[in-house]
């Protein structure tokens, strides 16, 4: 059996009983989204804005439509992406959590998912840790929208110089490094995203670990397995397409979350036993982590053959 079938297998026995307790999870994260759509929706109703400008006078046309670049429906737009970074990022690393653990053999309850909120110290490791991702991925696909700016430039430039229209062959030369340029930095933007894949499963299995020891640890593990987690990502398509009825997503969404959890758990047994790695609060669980033999480079342990009582400790 493949690595992929494997890790959905198990993702299924963790699952096995937690259903319930998976949904609701599901619901809570989804809720507090949902509530900031409506306030956003009712803030621009009553002070009379739009979030999207009708700027060629075109009104049987909403394609063309851009956002609004007037500052209070700009402030609107940043007073709702800080609360999403408030209150959504620090319940989705709950959530993250909770199904790690659940890949782990822990029976936590659905309250768990507001673990992050219990003390400053865990809120804002899961605040920085969400943020100096999202700093770096943005940084990075910025630098890579440089030449792209430049380019748009310079058409520009060239096209005043013919009355607002380029020559065919250089527009057409244009549009075609446009398109190769912004595919090229989709694909590397995907490719620093998946760098840190396995941060939020490592704070959750290390909570004492910094926010900045997370990443590069992140980093370190997933050298060489980045395109594997991609792949794995998109065995999830036609389950995703089932989404679009609505019912299908309360078996999908926790089905993959399971699923990563444990390539997660899996990437990361792979990274402790190849670097050595952080103090892990996690017992293992050998009816739950039931991983492939003979793949990935290490096998599963066997339950020790001793007394209980003469056990060492778990792994």
């Amino acid at each position: 059996m493949g690595l992929s079938k494997t890790l959905k297998m198990n993702a299924k026995r963790a699952l096995a009983g937690n259903w319930g307790k998976a949904i609701g999870i599901m619901l809570l994260a989804m809720l507090p989204g949902i509530l900031l759509n409506i306030f956003e929706f009712a803030l621009r109703a009553v002070l009379g804005i739009s979030e999207y400008m009708d700027y060629n006078n075109t009104p049987n046309i909403h394609i063309d439509d851009m956002a609004s670049v007037y500052s209070v429906s700009l402030l609107v737009s940043f007073l709702i992406l800080a609360l999403t970074f408030v209150i959504i990022i620090p319940l989705s690393q709950g959530e993250l959590r909770w199904y790690y653990r659940r890949t782990g053999g822990e029976n936590d309850g659905v309250s768990s998912i507001f673990y992050y909120f219990e003390t400053f110290k865990q809120y804002g490791k899961a605040f920085w840790l969400n943020l100096s991702i999202s700093l770096r991925v943005f940084g990075w696909t910025l630098l890579l929208c440089l030449p792209l700016i430049v380019l748009v430039g310079f058409m520009g430039m060239y096209s005043a110089r013919y009355d607002g229209e380029l020559p065919a062959p250089v527009a057409g030369l244009g549009i075609i490094l446009l398109i190769v340029w912004g595919i090229a930095v989709v694909i590397f933007s995907v490719a620093i995203s998946l760098r840190y894949f396995l941060a939020p499963y490592i704070l959750a299995e290390n909570p004492q670990m910094k926010s900045r020891e997370a990443v590069k640890q992140s980093v370190k593990y997933m050298k060489g397995h980045k395109g594997d987690v991609f792949v794995f990502g998109l065995s999830f398509i036609g389950w995703i397409l089932l989404c679009v009825f609505f019912i299908p997503m309360f078996y999908v969404i926790p089905y993959m979350n399971a699923s990563h959890a444990m390539y997660a758990r899996y990437l990361i047994q792979l990274g402790n036993n190849a670097f050595g790695g952080g103090e892990s609060t996690r017992e293992y669980k050998v009816e739950i982590d039931r991983y492939m033999e003979d793949q990935g480079g290490w096998k599963t342990p066997a339950p020790s053959q001793q007394p209980p009582e003469q056990q060492g400790p778990e792994l």
